[in-house]
């Protein structure tokens, strides 16, 4: 788990907005694209492996994967977020300052 005090400092690097824990349902959703290979990153990349869980910014935009408990927030990682997943951006305990 991300220490909650961290989102008081780090940033998205592209939006500079603030970042909250992605909600679990977005998680999955962004998972079953990565299992069947649609899932891409800013630079079109694939995403190789399921995210352990996510950072979104402020606009519902990007989600920047988290692996071992550790932020992944080199923009062009970030996976850009369909249209089609707003609604579950967040989580209600929203981390974002």
């Amino acid at each position: 788990m991300i220490d909650p005090s961290l989102f008081e400092y780090i940033r998205c690097p592209v939006t500079q907005s603030t970042l909250a824990v992605a909600a679990d349902e977005l998680i999955q959703q962004i998972n079953q694209r990565v299992s069947a290979g649609e899932a891409r990153n800013r630079i079109d990349r694939p995403v190789q492996r399921p995210l352990e869980s996510g950072l979104i910014n402020a606009d519902g935009t990007l989600i920047y994967p988290v692996w071992a408990d550790i932020p992944t927030l080199i923009p062009d990682e970030a996976i850009p977020i369909a249209a089609a997943s707003a609604g579950a951006e967040t989580t209600e305990t929203d981390a974002s300052v």
